[in-house]
């Protein structure tokens, strides 16, 4: 039938790899396994909005596991969430507002992390800024932001003295997060330009 068709070519569109996703046998992970085991049911037998909402339960808890486990597991498992959600947000289903406050702090964890892979970290900004679509506004939404990991972000990017890292990143990273901030410029404390300014004051000496 037309319904079934649809949830089939859903399901192959949003189809990942199942070696990318974390074992059914890694307690911390079980729940968001649960979510996009697609092995222990079909989707057909679903109707698509009731697959993609499962898929994004599956990636929102993926998220947030991963964001906080330790370097070797974070690696393996965090890539194939943002997979996995970045193949939900290509298929042109909307994340629903209420479910953005908890995508975005899975995502800028792992922004954060950048240090122990940069390609994640510029994949998770690329995905805060597909969620922060033009009408949510996020300053309403208990979001708020800290300027500080963000500036050394943008040194790292753009001036070759500030940078730390033996491999610079590339300036395509600091593209998406500019493009960030300008979204989310309402998330930063009122009291920004002071505590910028103060920070640029002290690093001359007059």
């Amino acid at each position: 039938d037309g319904g079934g068709k649809s949830t089939r070519r859903i399901a192959s569109m949003t189809q990942v790899r199942h070696d990318a996703l974390p074992s059914a046998n890694s307690e911390d992970m079980r729940p968001a396994f649960d979510c996009v085991n697609w092995h222990a049911k079909t989707p057909e037998a679903d109707s698509t909005n009731l697959y993609m909402r499962r898929l994004l339960d599956g990636c929102k808890q993926g998220l947030q596991s991963s964001s906080e486990m330790d370097h070797e597991d974070f690696l393996k498992h965090a890539r194939g969430w943002m997979i996995a959600f970045r193949k939900y947000l290509d298929c042109k289903f909307v994340v629903p507002v209420e479910e953005i406050p908890d995508l975005f702090r899975s995502l800028m964890k792992i922004l954060m992390r950048w240090r122990e892979d940069q390609a994640m970290g510029k994949s998770a900004a690329g995905l805060i800024n597909s969620i922060m679509r033009a009408k949510v506004q996020p300053e309403k939404l208990g979001i708020t932001l800290e300027w500080r990991p963000l500036y050394e972000i943008l040194c790292e990017c753009y001036f070759r003295k500030s940078r730390s890292s033996l491999c610079p990143l590339p300036q395509s990273f600091g593209s998406l997060v500019i493009s960030m901030i300008r979204r989310l410029r309402k998330c930063f404390p009122d009291n920004l330009n002071e505590e910028v300014g103060a920070y640029e004051r002290s690093q001359y000496a007059f």
